[in-house]
Order: structure tokens, then C-alpha cells, then sequence
């Protein structure tokens, strides 16, 4: 069974890459039985030349890389990349190759151009109507830039979904017991209008299971500002004085005309800098609300049943909002409320696993080096320079986390102290499983010694695979370490 994951406008990829970081952690999609669900993200935003664009897709593209490293086709039990994401065009084919998980939506021309606006009588009554609905410069902007906070624009323009290939590789793809969940902004534009068009389109679509499928969704409120648009541009549409406005008109519609079944909110008011209005760049960093907003998939998968007993119409939605246990502006792992700490502990154990990894590279010492095939060769392969790869986007991550306003900073990140203390911000190691360790003073050795206790177990195993092997062995040793936690 699968969850079909929409990822709208620049939220909606910031937010999946929040959820990649947590999946790449072995944080588990889990449905309501337990069983592991495969993930398939759907990337919609026509402004392609945005770096969160091209950062969400390598991400993932590495992710899906290292994974089929590690599984080569085979069931994965508890491990980093455990859960399967795969894109829509690969689904049923060789899953793990060459994934493509955005569809070209974008437009290399004006909105006016679009709606053929020049082709229509001066003195119509339609351009009169278009002048009234319209101004010109929504009108006259570029579509390859997206909707720059004008719904009433994207509406238009993404009403055609059921003619794109992505959904009708969607019709055709989904199947009895797969759901679907929607991220999206609704104080923007494309995701503000593209949610509730999805929805419309879903229900009326010819594929019975997918027109009666559970559907979720994440409607994330206002969490930023940005500084006043610039005088001389006038073509500078966003401006975040409205942003309240257009989440209350977006949310009244949601609530007479969209049935869905789980609708989550998400907000937050605690930005004491406003954002650079750069609406070509959007250089703002990876924000707390969009790592919050990521772990409501987790919770719909889990929470909501793929079989539904009632037809669309008459099942009633559940409605969620994510809140936080202490409105603190550095959350961590003491304040951001028992139910988020799963959270905080799998990235933590990821966190290890990168440095970890590290030391076991360079210490010549190692035993596994021989008894297990670790050796140069092994961390000399492609799979380790993917690997890193994926890593440096992992620290960047945290980094932009922790920077942000407000910050999301459960590690130590910097200097020594990241390498000779437990990385749990405030937090101290403590074990009572080994007298021994309790008086040696904590370091990344204590992982290293895991494994060497950990190694007669997977021997018996018989495993052939020594990335599953190794990537195994690491999770459990630095689990069985950092549960230990005071």
C-alpha cells in the first residue's frame, strides 16, 4: 500500500524536505495495521528555477539511490531509509532507477497570453470581465515565476489537471487501500488554489478507488513575513500584510466546498526578522513550521484507515492542529511536548550515525575492518560519496533549522563539543546495560564497541549485502546507545 504525498507550491517542497530528512533518519510510515507504507511524492510548482526546487529533488533522488543500495529489492527491517519512496512514472516498473518526481508545469508566458486575453474583441464584454477579475499586472506577469500569491491566477491556470500526464499516471496507478495527502499553503498562490482543485479532481475522476480514496491534508497557515515590497518593482506582487486576509478567504472556502477526510492546520507568529521580499530567489532558510508540518503525514498515515465504509459525501472530517508544549523561541528537545521527542530522538540517532560513520572510516584499528569487510574498498564506493552527499544536506539542514526564527536547535552542532559530548542539546548519556562504560567518559568508541559486540549476531545472518549490513548495524549499535538518554 502506498501514500500518494502532493507537494504544492514552495511550501509544499519545503515540507517534503523536512519529510526526506526524517525518512532518511528510519522514522517509519507506518499505517494503522503497523505495516510500512511506500511514499510517492508528487511535485507541483511551476517555478522550477527556485534552489528549494532543485535541492527537494536531489534530495530525494539520493535518498532513493542509497536505499536501493542498501535493500537491492529486498524487505528492509529497522534501518536508516527504511521506508520506500518512489516516484509516480516509476510505480510497478524498477521502482529505485531513475526517478522523476515533479512534472513540468511550467509556463514561459504571460497570464494574458495564457488566457489569450489579445484574441478576444477590445469592446467584448469578456475583456471587460477579465479587467474586472484581473489586474494588469496579473495579467501581463510570467507564469515561470508561478503565481506569486495570486490564487485567483492559479485557479485558472491549473484547472486542467486532469489532462496532465502525472494524473492520469495517477488514475491509472492507484489502487485499493493507497491514500493521498496534500501539502500546501493557502496564504500563496499556486498552493492556495492547486489544494482545493486536486481535491475537485480526485473526487471526480474515473478511477473508483481514487475517487472514493481517504484523502488528508496539511493547510499551512501564515509562519513568516517578508519586508515591504519595493516601491520601483512593481511587478513585486507579495506582500505579507495580506497574508491573513487570504488565509481567512482560503479557509472559508475550504470549509463550504472541500471534503476531505484528515485536514490538519499549522501556523506561527513568533518571526521577530521578517524575510528579504525576493520573490525570483526566496532564499529563506528551512523553518520549524515546515519540519512540524512534516510530521502530520506520519500521523495521517497512521491514524486515518485507507478502507472507508461511507462514500466521500458522507464521512465527516477529522479535523488537527499541531501545537507545541512551550511557546519557547529555540525548540528542543525538553519543550517541543513528549508526542514530537520520536521525532527528535530518530534525527538524533541519524545525527550520530553521520559522525559515527566518520570515525569508523578513518580508525585503522577497527576490527570490522577485517572480520567484516569495512575496509578502504568498502567506504571508497559510490555508495559512501552518495552518502555523504546526502549528509552535507542533512547538516545544512539542521543548520538552517537552528539559524532560523524561530529555531528548531536540539543538537550541538559546532566545535568540539559536538564530537566529545552527547549531541542531545543539555542532555547527558548515562547506561546502567555496562558497568564498564559508566566510567569511561562518553565518546563515538562506545558506538564502535556496539558493533563489535553486534557482530557474531549478523554473522549468523549470512548477509551478502555489506551496505544493509553495515548501515544495520550502525542503526541498532547507536540505538542501543542513545536510548540511554538522562
Amino acid at each position: 500500500m502506498s501514500t500518494f504525498l502532493f507537494c504544492i507550491g514552495g511550501t509544499g517542497l519545503r515540507v517534503m524536505k523536512s519529510l526526506t530528512m526524517l525518512l532518511a533518519s528510519g522514522y517509519k510510515a507506518c499505517n494503522e495495521k503497523g505495516e510500512s507504507e511506500d511514499i510517492i511524492p508528487v511535485l507541483i510548482d511551476p517555478h522550477k528555477s527556485l534552489d528549494e526546487f532543485t535541492n527537494c529533488k536531489k534530495s530525494l533522488d539520493r535518498y532513493c539511490e542509497i536505499r536501493g543500495m542498501i535493500a537491492r529489492g529486498a524487505l528492509m527491517q529497522d534501518n536508516f531509509f527504511h521506508t520506500r519512496i518512489v516516484s509516480l512514472g516509476n510505480l510497478g516498473a524498477n521502482d529505485d532507477e531513475n526517478p522523476n518526481f515533479d512534472y513540468d508545469l511550467r509556463l514561459d508566458c504571460s497570464f494574458g497570453e495564457f488566457i489569450k486575453k489579445s484574441k478576444l474583441p477590445s469592446d467584448s464584454v469578456s475583456q471587460d470581465l477579465i479587467n474586472l477579475l484581473y489586474s494588469e499586472s496579473n495579467i501581463n506577469r510570467s507564469l515561470a515565476v508561478g503565481f506569486k500569491g495570486s490564487p485567483n491566477v492559479g485557479c485558472v491556470v491549473l484547472n486542467n489537471f486532469e489532462d496532465q500526464n502525472w494524473f492520469q499516471d495517477l488514475t491509472s496507478k492507484f489502487g485499493q487501500g493507497d491514500k493521498i495527502f496534500i501539502v500546501a499553503s493557502v496564504f500563496g498562490g499556486t498552493g492556495a488554489s492547486g489544494f482545493p482543485l486536486l481535491v475537485k479532481k480526485i473526487r471526480s475522476c474515473g478511477n473508483a478507488y481514487l475517487q472514493n480514496a481517504s484523502i488528508g491534508a496539511i493547510a499551512v497557515m501564515p509562519y513568516f513575513e517578508l519586508t515591504s515590497p519595493k516601491k520601483e518593482d512593481p511587478n513585486n506582487d507579495i506582500n505579507s500584510s495580506c497574508f491573513i486576509t487570504k488565509t481567512k478567504a482560503a479557509l472559508s472556502y475550504y470549509d463550504k466546498e472541500l471534503k476531505v477526510d484528515s485536514l490538519y492546520y499549522i501556523a506561527d507568529d513568533k518571526q521577530q526578522k521578517p524575510y528579504t521580499n525576493d520573490e525570483e530567489l526566496q532564499k529563506n532558510g528551512t523553518h520549524f513550521i515546515e519540519f512540524m508540518a512534516a510530521t502530520s503525514v506520519f500521523h495521517y498515515i497512521k491514524s486515518t484507515p485507507a478502507e472507508q465504509n461511507k462514500m466521500p459525501a458522507d464521512r465527516k472530517t477529522e479535523y488537527y492542529s499541531i501545537c507545541i508544549d512551550n511557546n519557547s523561541e529555540v525548540m528542543n528537545w525538553d519543550n517541543i511536548g513528549m508526542a514530537h521527542q520520536e521525532y527528535i530522538y530518530s534525527l538524533l540517532n541519524y545525527y550520530t550515525f553521520t559522525m559515527v560513520n566518520q570515525l569508523a572510516k578513518g580508525e585503522r584499528d577497527f576490527p570490522l575492518r577485517k572480520t567484516s569487510g569495512f575496509n578502504d574498498t568498502f567506504y571508497n564506493s559510490g555508495f559512501f560519496q552518495l552518502l555523504n552527499e546526502f549528509n552535507n544536506e542533512f547538516y545544512k539542514w539542521l543548520h538552517e533549522l537552528s539559524d532560523n526564527d524561530r529555531a528548531f536547535a536540539p543538537f550541538l552542532l559546532e566545535g568540539n563539543n559536538a564530537l566529545n559530548s552527547f549531541p542531545l542539546q543539555g542532555h547527558e548519556f548515562t547506561n546502567t546495560k555496562r558497568c564498564l562504560w559508566a566510567k569511561i567518559p562518553y565518546g563515538f568508541s562506545y558506538y564502535l564497541h556496539e558493533m563489535i559486540l553486534l557482530e557474531e549476531k549478523y554473522k549468523k545472518r549470512n548477509m551478502d549485502n555489506l551496505y544493509q549490513k553495515y548501515t544495520e548495524m550502525m542503526y541498532e549499535a547507536i540505538d542501543n546507545i542513545n536510548k540511554f538518554i538522562k
